[in-house]
């Protein structure tokens, strides 16, 4: 191929850039495709997210992303080749009050997340081939820690 070695390493294989999977954990299995709500793992895209996010016929589709506790943001370069916005629009999603009260046991809520400040504790991991502007925007906008930046 004339392509450079890294335009075929990136393309390689499946490049569908919507998906979105939810992993549960248990002491024996790690089962995939469960329900978001009960997943302790969500590998997704943001194109996966944001369509998730505008589907008129879900109530609350974004509620389970109130409890991100870590966020992994790979191939950031890639992304931003792409549709940066949709990654703003994810992380503007995360760690908002659900709007509606799931399976969820009240006496194991931090009481920082009642008070809405998630936001402030959900550790942000960024993994890029080199700096940018967008970048370093995205960490000063949305990415505040409580005992600093």
């Amino acid at each position: 191929s004339r392509k450079p070695m890294d335009y075929r390493l990136l393309f390689r294989g499946n490049t569908d850039d919507h998906f979105k999977l939810g992993l549960k954990v248990t002491k024996g299995a790690l089962r995939l495709f469960s329900d978001f709500y009960a997943s302790d793992v969500i590998v997704a895209s943001p194109l996966g997210l944001v369509t998730h996010a505008q589907d008129a016929e879900r109530e609350h589709p974004t509620d389970f992303l109130s409890s991100i506790e870590v966020l992994v943001i790979d191939r950031a370069d890639v992304l931003q080749m792409q549709n940066w916005d949709h990654v703003l629009s994810c992380a503007g999603y995360l760690n908002h009050i659900p709007a509606k009260q799931r399976d969820t046991d009240i006496m194991r809520v931090r009481r920082w997340y009642l008070a809405g400040q998630a936001k402030h504790y959900r550790q942000n991991i960024v993994l890029s081939a080199f700096p940018s502007a967008d970048l370093n925007g995205f960490f000063n906008g949305l990415c505040r820690s409580h005992s600093g930046r």
